[in-house]
């Protein structure tokens, strides 16, 4: 089972390949940037990526679109109904959430 350590540098790595890749970069789209391998890597690393995911969107705010990953992984959606489309609200609800069940 790889370390913690190793767990943050390979989500540095897999979310350097998502975010750098033009196809993501310049796309609108959730359904493309959640398609990338590298992104769908990251989920399938499952439940240890929780707390990994959630500093990474709280230290640096516009780090990815980390919503759909985190409900893939935990099973939650924590999203409050008029927060719906809103990134700012979500990004809120989901580091709530992350406190309020001890990953941040």
């Amino acid at each position: 089972m790889p370390s913690d350590a190793e767990l943050q540098r390979l989500f540095k790595k897999l979310h350097r390949l998502w975010a750098t890749d033009k196809k993501v970069m310049y796309s609108s789209s959730h359904k493309a940037m959640m398609q990338h391998p590298a992104y769908k890597m990251i989920i399938a690393l499952g439940p240890r990526m929780v707390p990994i995911i959630l500093k990474e969107w709280q230290e640096h705010y516009q780090s990815g679109w980390w919503s759909p990953a985190l409900t893939a992984i935990t099973g939650a959606q924590p999203i409050l109904k008029e927060h719906a489309g809103k990134y700012d609200d979500i990004r809120g609800d989901w580091l709530r959430w992350g406190k309020e069940h001890g990953y941040l």
